[in-house]
């Protein structure tokens, strides 16, 4: 009965209809500034690993803010394959044997590691940082400059002799 009604808008602010104008995204939470590119999520800037390959991605190319998602899975994955190397060169043995059927298997590690090997080609391609997605674009920044300056008949053109 005496509350008072909460108003969201700030003290003189109004939109259309009296509605509140949309305030500015707010910045990602630790996120690092960076000279060029994206902002460098903090779970990327934590790990040095991650870190590095972000700032060697973004210093040899420009990267849109809409593929930092992207861009940030494939450092963490690079960092996440690194460390699964750096454990597969300390196994004892690359091969692990059941002890109840005797059967031989790759270590687990490995299989692990060639899912995060795939994992990295099809982030790489969606980047395109790889050599052939690399020439891929090339090619259609050629045919689109090529169709840009090409005239294409309009659909008057057919009654015009």
């Amino acid at each position: 009965m005496g509350a008072k009604a909460h108003n969201p808008r700030p003290a003189g602010s109004s939109g259309p209809a009296g509605l509140a104008s949309p305030a500015p995204p707010p910045a990602i939470a630790g996120a690092i500034e960076p000279a060029h590119g994206p902002l460098k999520p903090a779970s990327v800037e934590a790990d040095l690993v991650a870190s590095a390959e972000w700032d060697r991605l973004v210093e040899a190319r420009p990267f849109d803010p809409a593929e930092a998602g992207t861009l940030g899975a494939y450092c963490t994955t690079v960092a996440l394959a690194e460390r699964l190397r750096g454990e597969i060169r300390n196994l004892p043995e690359l091969f692990v044997t059941n002890i109840e059927t005797g059967a031989v298997k790759t270590h687990p590690a490995i299989g692990t590691l060639n899912a995060v090997e795939r994992n990295l080609g099809m982030l790489a391609s969606r980047l395109g940082i790889t050599p052939v997605d690399r020439s891929r674009v090339a090619k259609s920044k050629t045919k689109a400059s090529a169709a840009a300056t090409t005239p294409t008949p309009t659909k008057l053109a057919r009654y015009i002799k």
